[in-house]
């Protein structure tokens, strides 16, 4: 187990429907959320990119977006994305924070290829400075509240092509803030989503599989609901797409979400949210969540160092007890855990989630902004 873990050939593609007005509009309403507190969390998600400064060079297009103000003080961010699949061309993600009195350097959060075959795809080490530094995923800053540009730099194929975006998103924590109990949303619990269960001890290289595993598992959930066999995707196939060089191994978050996204009419990404209650909004409404714990503390083991592990939840049980479908397990994946434990499970990754569902899919209502909503 790990630790979290078509355009012309000149610009890449992006989908322009709405003018530049309506667009701006969009962003700033889509960054300033609603009034009341984030509780600690925010999350931004953008689908449309006709507002980013763009310049050229030979090969490469890089796109920037506008500022982006979450109004928390946050300081971890992990950027998800979201391209067509099947393109060798390189998207490089950066991230930079801007503070009243200066800018950070621009941080590398991911050089993505959604065919694997790119050697230069992965995480990118040794970026520690005064201002910061980035663990595999997420960019943790030494001072809280920046503002945040994104840039998306375009390195064409050799056959001159360049990925097609989807959607960006930006999950911000302060990591200080205490959780919320929210109250339960009782209308999941006797709630049962019927995940398909996969066990990633079935493959000689499976051990530290946990989090391909899980998406395979919500992927063909989709696949089936969807009635769309591509969708039902094994584990050692989805273990080479989200592989990740320099992590090394399969749990790189955003590679995760990115692969899970890159399929026609998919979304996914990474966010992380308040509690458990939020995780039933999800089940309530038929979309299971893949969730990032302590294995150790889900199974109420005491241990001094969080053994990082991705388990679905796919419902609770009549008292509120969350069901979970454990690629870890062998023989019986299907599991209910007390609540108490998956609280203090979640707790040790920030209460980070895989949410992977199609595209055309209503969400829950998200008063505190944890979430995508278009």
């Amino acid at each position: 187990m790990e630790h979290r873990s078509r355009g012309d050939s000149a610009l890449p593609a992006f989908r322009t429907t709405a003018t530049l007005l309506i667009l701006f509009l969009s962003i700033l309403s889509s960054v300033a959320g609603n009034a009341a507190e984030h509780h600690g969390r925010r999350f931004i998600g953008l689908t449309n990119f006709a507002n980013f400064s763009r310049s050229q060079s030979a090969g490469e297009t890089v796109m920037t977006s506008p500022r982006l103000s979450p109004g928390l003080d946050w300081n971890e961010l992990i950027v998800s994305w979201n391209t067509e699949q099947g393109q060798e061309s390189l998207l490089t993600i950066d991230v930079r924070g801007i503070f009243p009195d200066h800018s950070t350097k621009f941080y590398t959060l991911g050089r993505w290829a959604s065919d694997g075959k790119n050697p230069l795809r992965g995480s990118v080490k040794d970026q520690l400075d005064a201002d910061g530094e980035v663990l595999t995923d997420t960019l943790l800053l030494t001072r809280p509240g920046a503002d945040v540009e994104v840039r998306l730099s375009f390195t064409a194929s050799k056959e001159g092509t360049t990925p097609q975006v989807k959607f960006i998103g930006i999950s911000f924590a302060n990591t200080k803030s205490v959780p919320v109990a929210f109250p339960p949303n009782k209308s999941a619990w006797g709630r049962l989503i019927d995940v398909p269960q996969r066990s990633q001890l079935s493959y000689p290289d499976g051990k530290a599989w946990c989090s391909p595993t899980a998406v395979s598992m919500v992927l063909s959930h989709w696949g089936k609901v969807l009635r769309r066999s591509e969708l039902n995707r094994g584990v050692p196939s989805t273990a080479r797409a989200v592989f990740d060089p320099n992590w090394p191994g399969t749990g790189n978050w955003p590679f995760n979400t990115a692969f899970a996204g890159s399929l026609p009419g998919m979304r996914g990404y990474v966010t992380r949210l308040c509690g458990v209650s939020e995780i039933e909004d999800w089940i309530a409404d038929g979309i299971p969540v893949a969730l990032s714990i302590s294995y150790s503390a889900l199974k109420g083991i005491p241990k001094e160092r969080a053994d990082g592990h991705i388990v679905v939840c796919i419902g609770f049980d009549a008292s509120g007890n969350p069901i979970i479908n454990d690629p870890g397990s062998l023989f019986e994946m299907r599991k209910t855990f007390p609540r108490e434990n998956l609280i203090k499970a979640w707790v040790t990754s920030q209460n980070t989630a895989y949410l992977i569902y199609p595209e055309d899919k209503s969400v829950p209502k998200d008063p505190y902004g944890h979430w995508f909503r278009p």
